[in-house]
């Protein structure tokens, strides 16, 4: 998995890709999500997730108030045309027993590490920023509380779009935990 992130971040990096870019995913759990996150949060990208089972339509609405420089998806899986770049993963299986190791991050509490948009339940979806010190903070406090070990292992099973199914992985990403990813809950 280590030689996929790579190739992924050498690959974003001469598509352009800068820190602070905004980069767009329309992945579901699992590997080619690992790969990307850990490929964002190595080149300081701000992530966008969103749900690849959503129409086109809501994708350009949220592309709209948050233009990204890159969309990453899957075979069979193409984003419509724009002006972004679009880089398509593998959608590998990672070896018994391998684990995403933590990323190298810089410390800049306030840089952007993700937006992830509300689920509009009260009026339009609204994007939401979430920094460096907030995701850290989280999981930091998750793994407080469950008293959580590297050799734990988290049950992905909520979409990585969603700050639930986002924040399993960060946890298991800085803990060094395995991801089991269920299709769905």
């Amino acid at each position: 998995m280590a030689v996929l992130t790579a190739r992924t971040i050498a690959r974003w990096r001469l598509a352009g890709v800068l820190p602070g870019d905004v980069v767009s995913t329309l992945l579901p759990p699992g590997v080619a999500w690992a790969v990307a996150l850990r490929a964002a949060l190595t080149l300081e990208v701000v992530l966008l997730p969103l749900d690849p089972r959503e129409p086109p339509a809501a994708w350009l609405q949220r592309w709209r108030s948050s233009p990204p420089v890159l969309v990453v998806g899957v075979a069979g899986l193409l984003p419509p045309a724009g002006p972004w770049r679009v880089d398509m993963l593998p959608l590998d299986r990672p070896q018994p027993g391998s684990v995403v190791s933590p990323a190298p991050l810089t410390w800049n509490p306030r840089r952007v590490v993700a937006r992830l948009f509300t689920s509009g339940s009260t009026g339009q979806p609204a994007a939401i920023d979430l920094t460096l010190a907030q995701c850290r903070a989280s999981a930091a406090a998750s793994a407080r509380r469950l008293q959580e070990q590297a050799t734990d292992c988290w049950l992905a099973c909520l979409p990585v779009h969603h700050v639930g199914g986002f924040s399993i992985w960060l946890r298991a990403l800085w803990s060094g935990a395995a991801v089991r990813v269920h299709e769905r809950f």
